[in-house]
């Protein structure tokens, strides 16, 4: 058996959803409907060894269209955002670059800035924890944690990487989920930022 949770508006539900987990499908069909994915009864995207979420915690990898004069390049910003429902607390992960039409300096932030998790997005999607955690909030703490382990302050940047999308790549531990964007409409998504500590 697992416990979903799904949050609607400010509140909170806990359900428990019956799943079968040798054939990786829900008795009945996910109350979150399309938003879990295509197959509404698969659970954990059908490999029950490898993924699991239990309480509903989550980090997600969005991609949103760049904004302002880059806008006409078809290509995308990403950004991560965390949530620790046990806790209660959510952050929005990004990086920014420093002003002017090519960059060459950016800086990170939390929870400022345009990335809106719940503005429309080309991409949105949860990450898969690399490995399992004794602290319900494990991952969702170690990411933030590579926030704030990257450096503050200004640190390089190019709109072909490294940049935001490196900078999201990094902060998943160099996870990203079925169907992100490649590196031709999000460049530098496949190259961890070299800011984080190594």
């Amino acid at each position: 058996m697992s416990t979903a949770r799904i949050v609607l508006g400010m509140a909170a539900v806990s359900l428990t959803l019956h799943c079968f987990p040798a054939s990786a499908r829900y008795v009945q069909s996910d109350p979150v409907g399309l938003e879990g994915g295509i197959n509404t009864y698969a659970y954990v995207r059908g490999n029950p060894l490898s993924y699991f979420d239990p309480d509903g915690l989550e980090v997600r990898f969005i991609c949103r269209a760049l904004g302002g004069v880059a806008a006409y390049t078809g290509k995308q910003h990403c950004f991560v955002h965390v949530t620790c429902p046990q806790e209660g607390w959510a952050s929005t992960l990004s990086l920014y670059g420093a002003g002017g039409a090519w960059p060459r300096l950016s800086y990170k932030a939390a929870n400022e800035g345009p990335d809106n998790p719940n503005a429309p997005s080309k991409f949105n999607q949860p990450v898969n924890p690399p490995q399992c955690f004794a602290d319900p909030c494990g991952y969702e703490k170690a990411v933030v944690g590579r926030f704030n382990s990257f450096p503050g302050g200004m640190v390089p940047y190019s709109p072909l990487g490294p940049n935001s999308n490196s900078f999201s790549f990094g902060l998943t531990g160099g996870v990203l989920p079925a169907g992100a964007p490649g590196p031709n409409v999000a460049p530098g998504i496949n190259v961890i930022h070299p800011g984080f500590p190594r």
